[in-house]
């Protein structure tokens, strides 16, 4: 009986050695299934907030959106933060850009709308009869409107004026928006 024991207690041994060691190889952390990572990996949710406070750690995002930052070997860890920080700065850049070329947009159809009344009413105060003050040595018989037609033709003159200055502030937002978006490209580009 004795025998019976042994050989069964060996089995016991042999198939509990090779429960282990299979478990022991075949791994299930992710740091181990990576050859040159000896760093330990975690993944962790994030949300964005305001800050209360900073405080630098080599560490690395992953996002739900796909991005590839490519570096060429050598490059350090300084100079690809440098790149996403120009990256980052040219999108900020570009958005501003954007909003002032809308704000300017809305002022200049405003000054369009205005000078477009205000055309309107030149030419209602300033028809016919209205349009200049009568021969008469004054009296009851002069016409007073003719003040109005001239008011007219200033705002007139003025709003054409605002017209203009808007329509060049808003060719210049419109450079100003390429040349952003040209920075953002090039900018990107680095860290591909």
């Amino acid at each position: 009986m004795s025998r019976r024991v042994a050989v069964i207690g060996a089995s016991v041994l042999v198939v509990g050695g090779a429960a282990v060691a299979a478990f022991s190889f075949s791994g299930s952390s992710p740091a181990s299934s990576s050859i040159d990572n000896t760093s330990a990996t975690q993944l962790a949710t994030l949300r964005r907030q305001s800050l209360s406070s900073q405080t630098q750690v080599d560490a690395t995002l992953g996002y739900a959106g796909s991005s590839t930052i490519a570096a060429p070997g050598g490059t350090a860890a300084s100079g690809i933060q440098q790149a996403k920080q120009a990256a980052d700065q040219a999108e900020a850049s570009l958005q501003a850009a954007r909003a002032t070329l809308a704000a300017d947009e809305r002022a200049l159809d405003q000054g369009r709308a205005t000078l477009a009344a205000d055309r309107r009413k030149l030419a209602v105060d300033c028809a016919g009869d209205n349009a200049a003050p009568s021969g008469s040595g004054g009296g009851s018989g002069g016409n007073a409107t003719a003040p109005a037609c001239v008011t007219d033709a200033q705002a007139v003159t003025t709003d054409t004026q605002a017209v203009s200055a808007a329509d060049d502030k808003v060719k210049a937002d419109r450079r100003a928006v390429s040349a952003a978006q040209t920075a953002l490209t090039d900018a990107n580009a680095e860290l591909n």
